[in-house]
Formats: structure tokens, sequence, C-alpha cells
């Protein structure tokens, strides 16, 4: 019987696939749906005029690494079911994005420091100019996709992930356009977790709820961006609201889950 999160995460996987296909034909001039400033850069980013740490890229790492250390307090401190088995299963969607949440938000220090913005280039690495620049990108963009397949794999069913890791971080490294690196990043993202979650054996309601507030807000925020970056993301820190729509989100499914769980022992005393 499919459930409400099957129903979710098709949803999610149609939608990524048609933001792709956005991207394609707007980049080929047979659309235009996205504002120039998001296409031209790659992303809604905000305070060009202002130093690089003040900047759209060090905004995600400075937000991403306090919500890293927001979400690992919250599934290390405060639990959502008594039986700690349970808890950590319910938890996990939330646990497994930290990593990749923090690298992420490394990869975009570095961004600006490391690589021309305003050029396209085919792979990361042919817009960086020194080794010790190359070395670092590698690090960060290999440990995100590491880390991102490994949690998309411990929280679904993705065969192959370490296969999945090595393939995207080669394709960011050497071959997509810097410019579609977001577009490559939330797409390739959303296709294997959607996947990955559909292909789940044991499927219940925090599978419902965890596909619902953390999925689909995240799937939304990338039309917003792109076709709203000069009129309103740019205004909130551009590409920023994209980042932090994901944390929020597990902060969210997590309050959700404890009063859920605060309800049911209210109701199994009421029984009693």
């Amino acid at each position: 019987m499919l459930k409400i999160g099957d129903f979710v995460n098709s949803f999610i996987l149609f939608n990524s696939v048609s933001f792709l296909g956005a991207i394609v034909l707007q980049a080929n001039n047979i659309i235009n749906i996205f504002d120039e400033s998001y296409t031209s850069d790659g992303f809604c980013v905000s305070n060009k005029e202002m130093p690089i740490l003040l900047q759209t890229h060090s905004l995600c790492f400075y937000f991403d690494t306090l919500f890293s250390c927001a979400l690992y307090y919250l599934i290390n401190n405060v639990t959502v079911n008594k039986d700690p088995d349970k808890n950590k299963e319910i938890l996990l969607p939330v646990k497994n994005q930290i990593p990749g949440l923090f690298l992420h938000g490394l990869g975009h220090l570095a961004m600006p420091y490391l690589i021309d913005t305003s050029q396209n280039f085919n792979g990361t690495l042919k817009g960086i100019d020194n080794n010790f620049g190359k070395f670092v990108t590698i690090c960060i963009t290999s440990g995100f996709w590491y880390f991102m397949m490994k949690s998309i794999n411990s929280s679904g069913n993705l065969p192959y992930w370490k296969i999945h890791s090595a393939v995207n971080a080669i394709l960011a490294l050497y071959i997509v356009p810097t410019l579609f690196n977001f577009t490559h990043t939330q797409t390739s993202i959303i296709v294997t977790l959607t996947t990955s979650n559909l292909l789940k054996k044991n499927k219940d309601v925090y599978y419902d709820l965890a596909s619902t507030i953390i999925g689909l807000p995240t799937a939304i925020m990338p039309w917003i961006e792109g076709m709203y970056c000069d009129n309103f993301a740019v205004w909130y820190g551009g590409h920023l609201i994209y980042d932090i729509t994901l944390p929020i989100s597990c902060i969210i499914y997590h309050r959700v889950c404890y009063y859920k769980a605060l309800q049911e022992n209210i109701e199994s005393k009421r029984t009693d």
C-alpha cells in the first residue's frame, strides 16, 4: 500500500527533474523564467559590493556551521522516543544531514577564494590555478559527496552508494560547468534521495513526516531562489535561504516527533 511519503517523494522527484529541465531550457534561450543574476552566478548572491566574508557564500558557511551544531545537540540531548533503538531510527534523517551540511558550508566558504565565480569552467578544478587550492577542493568535494550518499543509503535504500559518491565527485570536479554546480548538486541529491526513499522497505508514519517536512520545502526552494532572486532572495542572503531550509526543516521534524511522543504518552496514561 502506498504511503503519503511515497506520493510526496514522487512529486519531489518530478519537481527536481522539471527544475533541471527548466535550467537547461533557459541556458539554450528557449525559456526565460529565472533571474539573470541567478543564471550568471549559478547562485543568488547577496552583498556583492561587500567583502567576501559578508557575501552569500560566507553567510552560508556561518549558518550551516551553526545549524550543524544545533542539530548535533538536538539528536544527542533531546530524545523523541523512550526506546533507544526507535529514537535512533526516528532521528536518523536528522543525524545524517550533519556531516554533509557542514562540508557544504565549508565548500561555500572556500568557493570565492579558490575560483572566479563570475566565469564558467568545465569542472571546478579548471578554475583553480594552484595545487593547494585543488587539494582542498578535492577533499571538500569528495567528503561532501561521500557523507551525503552514505546518509541517503543509511536512511533509505541506495545500492552502490559509494559508486554514486565517486561519480558525483568526479562530475563536480572535472565535468559539470561551474555555473551549474548548484543544479547538479541539488538534482543528484534529490533524485538519489527520493529513489532511495521509494525503495525503502519499512515505511511508517515517520517516513511520511520526514518526506513531507524535510524533503518538500527543500525541493521547492530552488524555484524561489532562481525565479525571485532579484526581488526577494537577494535581500535575505540569496542562496542562504536555500541552505537554511534543510536544517530548519530538520528542527521542525524533530519537534513534531517530540510532541507526537508526548501526546502518545499522555494518551497511554489515560488508558492506563
